[in-house]
């Protein structure tokens, strides 16, 4: 695997964990009735805005894996899946 590859896929991982985590976070304040009414306008914490993200991500990895050649084969399927960025 090319050193581009694998620093693409880290950054992803890197970029889905600090998106999964602040969602969590907002979840959290939205639970406890915490968020601004600014926040709660744009569904934030909730799991419509989970379900977007998710949707978001698997059409990522769709455009990713018609990128670049083999990125399949490395990660070891040939469709985006949870465990490639799935919702998290």
């Amino acid at each position: 695997m090319s050193v581009q590859i694998e620093t693409l896929i880290s950054r992803l991982q890197a970029e889905r964990a600090h998106a999964s985590q602040v969602w969590t976070i907002l979840n959290e304040l939205r639970i406890q009735g915490h968020l601004p009414e600014w926040a709660k306008a744009l569904d934030a914490g909730t799991m419509r805005q989970a379900d977007d993200m998710g949707r978001a991500q698997k059409a990522v990895n769709a455009a990713l894996l018609e990128l670049v050649p083999g990125l399949a084969q490395v990660t070891g399927t040939a469709r985006p899946t949870e465990a490639q960025g799935g919702a998290q």
